[in-house]
C-alpha cells in the first residue's frame, strides 16, 4: 500500500477480497489436513483414507 496512489475505497477493496481469498484459503488446508489425518496404512503398506474416528495421532 506504500506508495501507492490508490484512493481508500479501493484500498478497502482490496483488503476485503484478500481477506476473503486468505479464508478460502485456510478453508482448503484444513480440509486437506483432515483428510491426511485419516491417511492409514492398509495391509499392502499403501496408505487409505479412514471414514471413521479411530485415527490415532
Amino acid at each position: 500500500m506504500e506508495g501507492d496512489d490508490l484512493p481508500l475505497e479501493k484500498l478497502l477493496e482490496r483488503y476485503e477480497e484478500g481477506t476473503r481469498l486468505a479464508k478460502g484459503c485456510q478453508a482448503k488446508l484444513e480440509a486437506a489436513e483432515l483428510k491426511i489425518q485419516k491417511l492409514q496404512p492398509n495391509a499392502d503398506g499403501e496408505d487409505e483414507l479412514v471414514d471413521d474416528d479411530s485415527v490415532e495421532f
